[in-house]
């Protein structure tokens, strides 16, 4: 009896450790997507925010993520 009761837990175990590992894997792929679609227009927010901070221009470039700072 003990042997079926052990059985189920450590399959349940199992499948909750599944069950996360699954979940965790569809946030990562999910992540990475998107970073991999927005990451450009990401890096011109921050570019543009850090020429603010050094008091220069910020010069947009041709595509996504290739924006630059120029002196004033």
């Amino acid at each position: 009896m003990k042997e079926k009761i052990n059985e189920r837990l450590n399959s349940k175990k199992l499948n909750d450790l599944l069950k996360a590992v699954v979940i965790i894997t569809v946030v990562l792929i999910l992540f990475l997507v998107l970073l991999n679609k927005f990451g450009g227009h990401i890096t011109d927010k921050i570019t543009e925010k850090t020429c603010n901070m050094v008091h220069e221009k910020y010069v947009p470039g041709k595509t996504p993520g290739s924006g630059v700072c120029v002196k004033k």
